[in-house]
């Protein structure tokens, strides 16, 4: 009997904390196009931020859905990259290949320029979002 009510309340307890937890979903990131132009670094970052929350994603799903955000030459990097690979592609590899693709060596550079042209103009909440 004591067996019965344990399992109950077990089963309650489950169903309970699965009713107070309620699902996000949160928009994909951005598309990278492979440009110089574009910074890689920072799409990077959000790609890897959107996946963390994620967690249970497989590597084939991750390195799927990553092609799905690439137009351009990076698309046509991911392409040749899969019909080079195929299935045996890992997660780690992929993100290890495609950051020694496009990461920009440069960009942190260009970020430090601009900051050091940042003045304060009488906003500090401006200045904030801007810094």
């Amino acid at each position: 009997m004591a067996e019965g009510v344990a399992r109950a309340t077990q089963v309650a307890t489950a169903e309970s904390n699965r009713i107070r937890t309620s699902r996000l979903k949160l928009e994909n990131p951005e598309t990278f196009d492979g440009k110089p132009t574009t910074h890689f670094n920072n799409w990077w970052k959000t790609v890897t931020k959107y996946l963390s929350f994620y967690p249970e994603t497989s590597d084939q799903q991750k390195i799927v859905w990553v092609g799905t955000l690439l137009t351009g030459t990076a698309n046509a990097w991911d392409l040749h990259r899969y019909y080079t690979m195929g299935e045996n592609d890992t997660w780690a590899n992929y993100s290890a290949a495609i950051r020694t693709e496009y990461f920009d060596s440069h960009e942190a550079a260009g970020t430090q320029l601009k900051l050091s042209q940042l003045r304060y103009s009488g906003d500090i909440r401006a200045y904030m979002t801007k810094f």
